[in-house]
């Protein structure tokens, strides 16, 4: 797994790379100074309301699993769900799978991630 997990990362390193020479580096730097310092506001405003759905999610599963690690799991199930065309079903299904090597059985990460997401949170 940690061969495939290196693999995939390497991959998206190098994809990434080939999208700046495509577009230009120029052309990403401008993009960011037009949208200025502002855009640095939306990172805390961003973080707060995932970092109360976390705490939620903590109760959920009784304190089995630190905040910190919640934090993290939730922003990698949002990040998939966002930004891959994966219809804000896959970034539960990883959700659950990095919940069960936290210690939690596959019920309980299955029934808590699709818990945190339901319609109207964040996450």
């Amino acid at each position: 797994m940690r061969t495939l997990a290196r693999i995939l990362f390497a991959l998206g390193l190098i994809a990434i790379v080939a999208l700046v020479v495509h577009e230009g580096a120029q052309s990403i730097v401008n993009l960011l100074n037009r949208a200025g310092w502002v855009l640095l506001l939306l990172v805390p405003l961003h973080a707060l309301p995932l970092l109360l759905d976390v705490m939620g999610w903590h109760v959920l599963l009784h304190g089995r699993v630190r905040v910190p690690a919640l934090f993290l799991i939730a922003s990698i199930r949002e990040g998939i769900n966002r930004l891959l065309p994966v219809a804000n079903i896959g970034g539960e299904v990883v959700g659950v799978h990095l919940l069960t090597r936290q210690g939690v059985s596959g019920t309980t990460a299955a029934t808590s991630c699709w818990t945190a997401t339901a319609p109207g949170s964040p996450g």
